[in-house]
């Protein structure tokens, strides 16, 4: 008697059939069984890949960019390359300006600031030697305890500030200096004698560049900040 069966399922393909055949006969053919599963044989097989870096993420692994690490400089009252206030020229009040600095250099023993002019440069306005190789700063108007300040081109003992030819405009450039070894002075020296010491023990240094323009008519002069008179007529740094 043949069974008639309610849902029929599609015939399976020749080519599937014979493959089970196989399959079925390998298992067979040496007599042996499949070994039941374990307990712990329920989870399903995965494939370990290699992880991917999005190269937009900052792993934090990378080498350190140098000019990252560069230092910031010689901080002052105005920005590096840009006007500097008349308080602190020939024109105005004439006083040294508070400067900061960083990233100190391994090795240093002293530390030396000095006020020149890109445009004539033989004329010197301000050297001070002597501070601790710890300093990161120096006070407006002020010589810090124990350093020495020299003798500018105007012939007096301190800072004489930028005084250029009336209608002209030069390049000032004060510059903090790190020396290896403190440098033998005295109070009163030479600025020119000064800076050649310090070029003699100088590791490195760092600059804050300003300009000043004079005003065409001339100025009028003022009083230095150690209490020495500039007299513009006759000045031409």
């Amino acid at each position: 008697m043949t069974l008639g069966c309610t849902t029929c399922a599609a015939p399976v393909p020749s080519s599937i059939l014979a493959c089970l055949v196989l399959v079925a006969g390998g298992c067979r053919g040496d007599g042996r069984t499949l070994r039941p599963a374990g307990s712990n044989q329920h989870q399903s097989i995965s494939v370990p890949t290699t992880p991917t870096t999005d190269p937009s993420e900052d792993t934090g692994d990378e080498a350190a960019d140098p000019d990252a690490a560069s230092s910031f400089g010689v901080i002052g009252p105005w920005a590096d390359s840009g006007a500097i206030p008349v308080t602190y020229t020939c024109d105005g009040a004439n006083t040294s300006p508070a400067l900061t600095w960083g990233d100190i250099p391994a090795g240093t023993a002293e530390i030396a600031v000095s006020l020149t002019d890109d445009d004539a440069p033989d004329f010197m306005h301000w050297v001070v030697v002597g501070l601790p190789g710890t300093a990161t700063s120096i006070n407006e108007n002020a010589t810090p305890v124990g350093a020495l300040v020299g003798t500018n081109s105007n012939g007096a003992t301190g800072y004489t500030g930028p005084c250029p030819p009336a209608g002209e405009t030069h390049t000032y450039r004060y510059s903090v200096h790190f020396l290896d070894q403190q440098i033998e002075a005295t109070a009163g020296d030479d600025d020119a004698a000064l800076l050649d010491s310090i070029s003699l023990a100088e590791i490195d240094s760092i600059d804050l560049v300003g300009t000043y323009t004079r005003p065409g008519s001339g100025g009028t002069g003022g009083t230095g900040g150690t209490g020495d008179t500039i007299d513009t007529a006759d000045i031409a740094d």
